[in-house]
């Protein structure tokens, strides 16, 4: 069971929340306005049972995108059972806050509590204020509006709704608008996550410009890596897919590559960016480039959420790190439910980077 859990609450792929039957069903909330100038403290989130101060960042990190001017983290612990309805859940959570003595105008706690075979049902949030009092509370779960537009499947939407449904309390803009400032946090998170130096990105760039000028280049399309295993049927079919690109061929060499676990999808990005980039370093290709892709999946659903497609030189050097999730408009066209359509939308994000 203890495996079951680690697995689940792991990181990204593996985040997935629901809260407990009962609770009050809010379309708008209580009435409150929380001004931009406000400290606001972010309690780890509740996922399983566990407090997540990973899923905290990226929570602080939306909330500096909308507006919020001074957003902490904290990485205590705090304890409420979210067994209970709304009401008595978020008094708890206010007791556990106030025995903490926050320093804070504010502090947000929030709860994704389920199991892998119910899904998500619902997604908790509750503003406390420094003395400890609940000023907002909220639980949204199917039959919702927000939850029914959402659809929360995994930790990223489910902070995703939770920040959607504090956007009138907080007054806070979509921090997935275009020129939304970037969060301290945000920065904090990739420095973390091992995302490419800005030298690193400039030379990609001039790798990627070179890629259409390249007559005829050699490429290998590695097996596929889908969940937990590896796919030789869609290496080969991205193989098919590219043959106007170059000398390319599908190997059947199983090159096998870890990733780190978050709720940052960067992280799970870079860190199997940089796992493939050691083992090209180690044992090199004879060719131009070399390809790779990771279709992203929890172990509670069948369908991946995210596309990651990796290009490298045989040598080893980045070319082209991309990702695709539900917030990119190609990953939304496609709407990739199976390895097929995610080798489909892999397909695209390459001969967009090649200029094909």
């Amino acid at each position: 069971m203890r495996n079951r859990v680690k697995r689940w609450v792991g990181g990204l792929a593996m985040l997935l929340a629901a809260c407990s039957n009962g609770a009050a069903k809010q379309e708008e909330g209580p009435t409150v306005s929380i001004p931009h100038e406000a400290s606001v403290t972010v309690y780890p989130v509740d996922l399983a049972g566990q407090p997540r101060v990973e899923v905290a960042r990226v929570v602080a990190s939306m909330l500096e995108r909308g507006g919020m001017q001074r957003v902490e983290v904290s990485e205590r612990a705090w304890s409420a059972d979210a067994s209970q309805s709304l009401d008595p859940w978020a008094n708890e959570v206010a007791a556990s806050v106030k025995a903490k003595s926050p320093a804070s105008d504010y502090v947000l706690v929030g709860a994704y509590v389920g199991s892998p075979k119910r899904g998500v049902d619902e997604v908790r949030s509750v503003l406390v204020n420094a003395n400890g009092e609940v000023v907002w509370s909220d639980c949204q779960k199917k039959g919702d509006r927000d939850f029914d537009r959402i659809r929360p499947s995994n930790p990223m939407t489910c902070t995703v709704l939770m920040v959607e449904r504090l956007k009138r309390p907080m007054a806070l803009d979509d921090p997935f608008r275009k020129g939304a400032p970037r969060s301290r946090h945000e920065r904090a998170m990739d420095a973390d996550a091992g995302v490419a130096s800005e030298a690193e990105l400039a030379a990609m760039r001039k790798r990627a410009a070179a890629l259409s000028k390249d007559a005829r280049p050699s490429l290998v399309v590695y097996p596929v890596r889908v969940g937990d295993t590896y796919s030789s049927k869609e290496s080969a079919s991205l193989s098919r897919a590219l043959e106007a690109l170059g000398q390319v061929s599908a190997s059947k060499d199983v090159r096998k590559f870890a990733f780190t676990g978050s709720m940052n999808q960067q992280k799970v990005l870079w860190s199997a960016a940089r796992a493939i980039q050691a083992d090209l370093k180690k044992s090199p290709v004879k060719a131009d480039y070399v390809l790779f892709a990771h279709y992203v999946k929890t172990p509670m659903k069948e369908e991946p959420f995210a596309v990651h497609t990796f290009l490298f030189t045989g040598a080893g050097e980045f070319v082209v790190v991309d990702y695709q999730n539900s917030h990119k408009a190609d990953f939304n066209t496609i709407d990739p439910r199976t390895p097929a359509a995610c080798t489909q939308l892999a397909v695209l994000r390459v001969q967009r980077h090649w200029g094909g």
